[in-house]
């Protein structure tokens, strides 16, 4: 999604509205092609590289400046879903490590820890209270996306939701986590099919990361090491020797690539339409 900023000979000039990158883009069908984009208007296309310069692949769509509000939320919900898109510009990922480190502090600051359980039904209420007590200090932080409070039942109906908020990954929520916990405390729970399954629901599930199982270990190593023993059927198992190994069978996601920070910086004119839209 580009804003389009200029003619430039046989280019067009435009910024990519998600990672805020200039690109100078060409067309093997001729400069002609570009002859409906106008300034302030808009691009939506895919484009590759060659060079320095970027070409045009395929079919592209034009909309007028008029359509900037329209295009600018949809470029936001695309930056939400797809940071890694956001990233390409190292700018813009230095920028959320440095808005991941100074949320950590404050969340330490509200809860106490950087880890800690709520009841599902108070969850909304809960983060709510902390993104207040954020408020002041966010709000010379322009480019810091909007926080939204429409939790998933799978989270807002648990018993008790782990909320942790790493240095580097920023915040996580996990439902279910007073049964994984409970096992933690108790190996013989594995005996019965529920927990069973919810725990393994939790080693297979690849948007658990690897720090949730460092916390429930962090609990008793000890027992840690029987729920494991009794969860794989190995008699042998130790954390502190097979856990890294378990971890990159398990969540091979989180080691193919870089830890990204869960806060996505936006621009203010993406920020702007967002909070109407």
């Amino acid at each position: 999604m580009f804003e389009v900023r200029r003619r430039e000979g046989d280019a067009v000039i435009v910024e990519n509205l998600i990672d805020e990158l200039t690109y100078e883009v060409y067309s093997n069908m001729g400069p002609s092609v570009f002859t409906q984009l106008e300034p302030g208007g808009f691009m939506i296309g895919r484009i590759v590289p060659i060079g320095s310069a970027w070409l045009v692949s395929g079919s592209f769509a034009c909309y007028a400046e008029t359509e900037r509000a329209a295009v600018c939320s949809a470029a936001y919900e695309a930056t939400m879903r797809h940071p890694l898109a956001a990233f390409r510009n190292p700018e813009k990922l230095a920028r959320a490590r440095e808005l991941v480190a100074v949320e950590h502090v404050r969340f330490v600051e509200f809860f106490g820890a950087d880890f800690v359980t709520i009841p599902g039904t108070q969850l909304t209420d809960r983060m709510r209270e902390f993104y207040c007590y954020c408020q002041d200090q966010m709000s010379a932080e322009p480019d810091r996306p909007s926080v939204t409070f429409e939790y998933p039942p799978q989270l807002t109906d648990s018993e008790a939701v782990a909320v942790i908020h790493d240095d580097t990954d920023g915040l996580g929520l996990y439902g279910g986590f007073a049964s994984v916990a409970a096992v933690f405390a108790d190996p013989s729970l594995l005996d019965q099919p529920a927990h069973r399954r919810l725990l393994r629901d939790y080693l297979d599930d690849d948007t658990v990361p690897p720090t949730v199982f460092d916390r429930l270990v962090a609990l008793d190593a000890d027992q840690a090491n029987e729920v494991f023993r009794k969860l794989l059927g190995r008699k042998g198992f130790d954390w502190k020797m097979d856990g890294e190994a378990l971890m990159r069978r398990y969540k091979p996601a989180y080691f193919a690539a870089p830890r990204l920070p869960s806060i996505v910086p936006v621009s203010p004119k993406l920020a702007e339409h967002a909070t109407r839209g």
